[in-house]
């Protein structure tokens, strides 16, 4: 077996990964939605004034949650707003 790092895969190469995993989700769970039926979103957090004081960007598919990027403000760190976010996400 060999292994091998390729920084920046063509093309080519993700699609022949990808188009692996498919067709074995595909095989293991027949009645598994498309990945085109994903829902990116974003839940922000706005002060009283309307600055934007930390916000999510996530995607929903197949039952589960992906974050993408999460960012809270530094004065706001340690409140509990990531955490808030998350379970509003």
């Amino acid at each position: 077996m060999n292994y091998e790092l390729i920084n920046s895969p063509s093309p080519e190469l993700v699609k022949e990964l990808t188009s692996n995993f498919f067709a074995y989700s595909k095989s293991k769970l027949p009645n598994l939605p498309p990945e085109s039926e994903d829902k990116i979103f974003m839940v922000s957090a706005r002060s009283q004034s309307g600055e934007l004081i930390g916000g999510i960007l996530a995607n929903c598919y197949w039952d589960g949650l992906e974050i993408d990027t999460v960012w809270v403000s530094g004065k706001e760190r340690g409140n509990g707003l990531g955490s808030e976010l998350v379970s509003k996400a």
